[in-house]
């Protein structure tokens, strides 16, 4: 930056020497020869001419005053004077310096006419590259001479490029080239503007769609000199056009398909379309019937009170059966009557309204009462398909519907949706729309989701409760689509809302039920561990009786020894104190209790429950041993369920190896964390293993390989880890026996 400064500084003064030393050697020649100032005068100014060049007229207006100074000093009588003897001399400097000036000006004037030009054709060019759309120009004959930035972004082409002969088919769809060339063809012949829609592929391969527009430059004799157009991208508003399309065609396979005759009527109850079905039942062709009333289709006797009914309808319009609880009857062509039912909803709106009639011949009913009551129900599925089916038609699918633009501002509410929430359109597009029908946890929920699914831009669905305008919340299924556009961009989101209320209560009703059998297992295990409950209750009471008779015994001597009486007594209050915990525990198993998952030790709960099972190990010969992790995770988790998992799995061990006389029974039971964020438990034996046929069923409900056993112990155990978030399997030993292992997440 200095540097340029420091030459734009030194550069006038630079011309100023140049110019003055051009003036020197002019006066030097000049003043050596005879004709000094024929030779001098348009030398110096030529000089002048040149330095006028420069960007400052600075230098020529110094150099201008250089040189007459010196034509006067050197060349003019008297020499080496600035004096003038003669007055044609003093004319000829005078002329000398006007055209000086006169050169100056001119030339400060076609400099600031050439920079004003450029200033003028670069702000056409930003003019041109700011516009939205894609400029080009073309010469007479269609050769490419200009194409603005938009245009070289877009395509991807280069200035070089864009110019060349071929530019067009390059980037025009072969299909709408050739109509491209037809028509310019034709157009540079008339010499008039036209337009077209064509395909033009860009940079990343993709063809949009584009409006073509051309315009003609004539001169005064209306030839064309050239060709100006643009190019804007309607490619969305083509998308739209196909959708609609789309839509047209598949009411009109729905209109003219349906099994049902279909009638549509405007305000004043005149026929303006039929279906093929409404040919077929009535008999009429359906130019026949169009503007006629839809009277016509009755039998005579209604079409006088018909008039009334249909006033009252179009007052206050919905979807609904016509003449509920009556007989209702259609006319035909031939004076024929048939029974029909007949399904009324509003398709139009309040400037135009307009009703469909879906009516089906219902004359098999009266052929045979059996017949009737069996279709009675398939008529009412029929219905309410139809009724759906017409609902469809007005809302697209049967459910609650709902778009959002990209960034989640509602857009769009079907009226299933209006009619369960109570909002109004209006409020159904406001920004706080969501949050004010759904339930307070599931809308952090899907605040989280919504800002995780707008970067990724993949479809996602989540359970939450909606508030109705009954104040009651209901779960509803959610999920959302997104349109993307070629670039992957997220456009709009489309989704539906599902309500499965009743699905959730089936779900609490199972789990209840659930709860119920498992804890019908526990009361059914604790059965079988009768008398090991009673061993562990008997030694500790055997231990009081024997310590309280002690304390008799040392209290009746005659010097009573109170020490020895107060050590037993002591035994006692211990043994007492063993006693109730093993009766807590059994308490604890058979105690109806809601499920509550806390935080919890597996190591204490697997202690807890052994003791319990001790003795039922004993009295089969079954040592246990015991490999619990001391650096073991705490878990998130219900203590009754889990330990009835442990004795479950313990009692299926200790079952396993009754039979095992060659070996030593042994049961181990293991836990250790996991590299899953879960804690594992694991519980070994070395007992007669699983049969073939077993492998795929152990898991199912009511089967069993028991001769007394109900088949549920491992299928609620699954149940209730599965419920905890874990999962249960079994592995075969390396040697005798199974191992049953099962994980619970840990407590976060």
């Amino acid at each position: 930056m200095k540097r340029n400064q420091t030459y734009r500084s030194w550069r006038p003064a630079a011309q100023c020497l140049i110019g003055s030393l051009g003036v020197a050697l002019v006066t030097f020649a000049s003043f050596r020869l005879d004709n000094r100032l024929t030779l001098a005068l348009p030398l110096e100014l030529l000089i002048v001419a040149l330095l006028s060049f420069a960007n400052s007229p600075f230098p020529s207006v110094f150099v201008s005053i250089v040189a007459a100074l010196s034509l006067d000093y050197f060349l003019m009588p008297p020499i080496f004077s600035l004096a003038l003897d003669k007055v044609t001399d003093a004319v000829a400097l005078l002329v000398f310096l006007t055209s000086a000036a006169v050169i100056i000006l001119l030339m400060s004037q076609r400099k600031r006419a050439k920079e004003s030009a450029q200033q003028n054709e670069a702000e056409l060019q930003q003019l041109i590259d700011a516009i939205p759309q894609q400029v080009f120009v073309f010469d007479a004959d269609w050769s490419p001479l200009y194409a603005n930035q938009r245009e070289l972004e877009y395509t991807g082409l280069t200035p070089q490029e864009a110019q060349s002969k071929d530019a067009v088919a390059r980037i025009f769809h072969p299909d709408d080239f050739k109509r491209l060339v037809v028509l310019r063809e034709r157009m540079r012949s008339e010499g008039a503007p036209f337009e077209m829609e064509a395909r033009i592929r860009g940079k990343d391969g993709q063809y949009r769609w584009f409006l073509i527009r051309d315009n003609p430059l004539l001169d005064e004799q209306g030839r064309v000199l050239r060709w100006y157009g643009t190019r804007t991208d309607i490619e969305e508003g083509k998308q739209a056009e196909e959708a609609l399309r789309k839509a047209q065609t598949l009411f009109e396979n729905f209109f003219e398909l349906s099994p049902n005759a279909i009638i549509v009527t405007e305000g004043n109850g005149r026929i303006i379309r039929v279906n093929a079905e409404v040919e077929k039942a009535f008999g009429y062709a359906r130019t026949e019937l169009e503007g006629l009333p839809v009277e016509t289709l009755m039998p005579e006797r209604f079409r006088a009170i018909h008039p009334n009914h249909r006033g009252r309808y179009s007052a206050r319009p919905s979807v609904r059966p016509m003449g509920t609880g009556l007989q209702l009857y259609g006319r035909r062509k031939d004076g024929a009557e048939f029974p029909v039912d007949i399904m009324l909803s509003p398709v139009g709106t309040a400037d135009r309204p307009i009703f469909m009639s879906v009516v089906r011949d219902v004359s098999d009913k009266k052929r045979a009462d059996e017949a009737l009551r069996l279709s009675q129900q398939q008529l009412r599925d029929q219905e309410e398909q139809t009724s759906r089916d017409l609902q469809q038609l007005i809302d697209a699918i049967p459910q609650q519907v709902f778009v959002f633009d990209a960034d989640w501002s509602p857009l769009y509410a079907n009226q299933r949706e209006l009619e369960y929430t109570g909002l109004t359109p209006q409020e159904a597009q406001s920004k706080d729309a969501v949050a004010r029908i759904f339930h307070p946890d599931d809308f952090k929920r899907l605040v989280v989701l919504r800002e995780r699914m707008r970067s990724e831009g993949a479809p996602f669905e989540m359970e939450a409760r909606i508030r109705g305008k009954d104040g009651q919340y209901r779960w509803f299924l959610i999920r959302d689509n997104p349109l993307l556009d070629e670039q992957g961009r997220v456009l709009r989101w489309y989704g539906t809302r599902t309500d499965i209320e009743e699905g959730k209560q089936a779900e609490e009703a199972l789990r209840k039920a659930q709860a119920e059998l498992a804890r019908a297992v526990r009361i059914m295990t604790i059965g079988e561990l009768t008398a090991s409950i009673a061993h562990e209750v008997n030694q500790p009471i055997s231990g009081i009786v024997i310590n309280a008779n002690t304390c008799l015994r040392w209290l009746k001597e005659e010097s009573p020894d109170l020490e020895e009486a107060r050590e037993a007594a002591r035994r006692i209050a211990r043994d007492g104190k063993r006693a109730g915990d093993v009766i807590a525990r059994i308490r604890a198993l058979a105690k109806k209790t809601p499920p509550a998952k806390e935080r919890l030790d597996m190591n204490e709960a697997i202690r807890e429950i052994v003791a319990v099972a001790g003795d039922e190990m004993r009295r089969n010969s079954v040592a246990l041993r015991m490999e619990l992790a001391e650096d073991l995770s705490p878990v998130l988790g219900d203590s009754v369920q889990l330990q009835q998992v442990v004795l479950n799995l313990v009692m299926n061990g200790v079952e396993a190896e009754r039979t095992v006389a060659e070996r030593p029974r042994e049961l181990i039971i293991r836990t250790q964390n996991d590299d899953a964020g879960q804690v594992r438990v694991a519980v070994q034996d070395t007992g007669i293993g699983l049969e073939p046929q077993s492998l795929e069923r152990i898991f199912d409900a009511f089967y069993t390989t028991k001769h007394d056993g109900m088949g549920m112990g491992l299928s609620i155990s699954r149940s209730i880890v599965q419920s905890h978030g874990g999962r249960l399997w079994w592995m075969p030993n390396d040697g005798p026996g199974t191992t049953f292992y099962f994980t619970i997440p840990k407590f976060q």
